[in-house]
């Protein structure tokens, strides 16, 4: 059967070890940058090693030493734009998973559960009555401020490139998603001036767009609980099951306690890196045995 709380975990460690992944896209592209400055094969073959040592974590920081007689170092400006370009890529890609797996939410919702490292909100309180699905403006803000925040942590100041003799004046960032039926899309703001030698090039606008059914599990999901509202007490399994079929995901629930059900809609299930939307709804169930009850 279909484990989701193991994928649950899965996802969960690939998200934690982001940062092994951002020191490797730095590599790759400081690797790039330094390779035409490298005139030895040799050299580049010992620079390439300790890239790996870095990025699997055995060397903490990455070290740049200049080679003897005429080797130099050649940096410019485009390499540093493509660094940027490289961090909102990365930090991008990785935001739908993330908020995806938090039902929405960068920051930890108010009414939320902490599972598998994770602040899984609550969409339905049964004694309520109401949904509590952030609206899509909420979740593109979410994203943004995800986006921004780890953007910010891959550049580092720009520190490898403050040691070649760059200057850097840095504004705040700012990122405006807009989430489509097969895309997300970010605009972001983010002033960033460099100068050296007395020449000095500005760029303050970025985009970038990822694609990502993470709008259709969230409308997914919407929907799920606007059929909830129709019957407060019961899981509508037969309802989801349809739904599955129509939006090509699989799901499943999770009785996380004796009125709490954790709702998992998976897509993209035959990759290896699924897009796994999670909620929580809570019941008002009468305690003792089992009393999961189910519309079919």
């Amino acid at each position: 059967p279909y484990q989701i709380p193991g994928k649950i975990e899965e996802m969960t460690i690939r998200l934690q070890y982001q940062f092994t992944q951002r020191y490797l896209n730095r590599v790759i592209i400081i690797i790039i940058i330094m390779k035409r400055g490298w005139k030895s094969k040799a050299q580049v073959t010992v620079f390439i090693i300790i890239a790996i040592l870095v990025v699997g974590g055995i060397a903490a920081y990455f070290i740049l030493s200049k080679g003897k007689g005429n080797t130099q170092t050649s940096l410019d400006v485009k390499s540093i734009k493509a660094y940027i370009d490289q961090c909102i890529k990365d930090s991008a890609d990785e935001s739908v998973y993330f908020i995806a797996l938090q039902g929405g939410y960068y920051d930890k919702p108010v009414l939320s559960k902490y599972y598998l490292y994770n602040n899984i909100p609550y969409y339905w309180i049964s004694r309520d009555k109401i949904s509590n699905v952030p609206t899509i403006a909420v979740v593109e803000e979410e994203i943004g401020k995800y986006i921004d925040d780890n953007v910010v942590y891959c550049v580092n100041d720009f520190n490898i490139f403050k040691e070649s003799g760059y200057e850097f004046e840095i504004g705040e960032i700012k990122s405006t998603v807009k989430l489509s039926d097969k895309d997300l899309q970010v605009d972001i703001n983010y002033l960033v001036a460099i100068t050296k030698e007395e020449k000095t090039t500005r760029y303050d606008k970025f985009d970038y767009s990822v694609n990502t059914k993470f709008k259709s599990a969230y409308d997914s999901a919407d929907l799920i609980i606007q059929e909830q509202k129709k019957n407060p007490e019961y899981i509508p399994l037969t309802y989801i099951a349809d739904l599955s079929i129509k939006k090509d995901f699989k799901f499943e629930t999770v009785n996380l306690d004796d009125n709490t059900v954790l709702y998992t809609l998976i897509y993209n299930k035959d990759s290896d890196k699924p897009l796994i939307y999670a909620f929580i709804n809570e019941y008002q169930w009468k305690t003792g045995g089992n009393q999961t009850e189910i519309v079919l």
